[in-house]
């Protein structure tokens, strides 16, 4: 298998399938990209059925805070007094639950401030 298991770029997932498509068997394609078996299989398998041969999306980890969240924290950096545990009672009172720490590691890492 490549150096990078089971990613494979677009590009070779496309010569693999046109490889075994033209006339290699499934066992010379693989030799020829440096890909494993297993993959040249799974992608003729989805290929036969239909399915495209690119990535699908994937949804990850749901974001914490939202669009509203942000501009409310952004906006009290502005104002004095104004504490981090303050912040998270007033939006998780107003329906947007965040954490102290989410709050701080945002005010940090995305709004570069020392919290």
């Amino acid at each position: 298998m490549s150096e990078n298991q089971g990613e494979h770029s677009l590009d070779i997932r496309g010569q693999g399938m046109s490889m075994v498509l033209t006339g290699k068997t499934t066992l010379e394609a693989p030799k020829a990209l440096n890909v494993s078996h297993c993959s040249i299989v799974k992608w003729m398998k989805k290929h036969n059925n239909g399915e495209m041969s690119c990535d699908k999306s994937r949804s990850g980890r749901p974001k914490v805070m939202e669009r509203i969240s942000k501009m409310v924290v952004h906006k009290s950096l502005t104002k004095k007094r104004q504490s981090i545990r303050n912040l998270s009672a007033r939006l998780t009172a107003a329906g947007h639950p965040v954490s102290r720490s989410t709050i701080q590691r945002y005010i940090v890492k995305e709004l570069g401030c020392r919290a």
